[in-house]
């Protein structure tokens, strides 16, 4: 297993340990719909990485831009309500704090960092919206081995 998806899956693992509102509800990626049972619910996903030599050739650093969608649904009964924003942005900082509060995410990196959030809210006929937390996350492997952790 490359070391990145070790790094997500801490994330996760962390994330879920912290949070009271997800509980269990943080997943690895997804390629299927959400059900309306499940919200909310947040996933996370790995995106483009970067790396350069280090350490005289033995490691590398990466740089890995990780994506978290979080998903939440709004009261049917009164859709115009700021609910669905605030239940989102106590998603978010529910998140943000569980990644604070260890950002090497157990070791498995230097530092996890949130640099962004873009939020997507529901639109007139919907119930759902959702937030997209932009993390960069660095760590070290060993140069021969993309699976060690350095």
């Amino acid at each position: 297993m490359h070391a990145r998806e070790t790094l997500i899956a801490g994330l996760v693992a962390q994330i879920v340990a912290a949070s009271t509102t997800l509980g269990g509800n943080v997943k690895s990626g997804r390629m299927y719909a959400i059900e309306s049972d499940e919200f909310p619910i947040a996933l996370v996903y790995q995106g483009d990485e970067t790396s350069a030599v280090d350490d005289v050739n033995s490691k590398k650093t990466r740089e890995l831009e990780i994506r978290i969608e979080i998903h939440a649904i709004d009261n049917p009964a009164d859709m115009s309500s700021p609910e669905l924003q605030s239940d989102l942005n106590g998603l978010a900082e529910e998140i943000e704090n569980a990644i604070e509060a260890d950002p090497s995410i157990g070791g498995l990196a230097l530092f996890v960092e949130h640099q962004g959030t873009q939020t997507t809210l529901a639109q007139v006929d919907t119930d759902r919206g959702g937030l997209l937390l932009n993390l960069v996350a660095q760590y070290r492997t060993a140069r021969l081995n993309a699976s060690q952790l350095a």
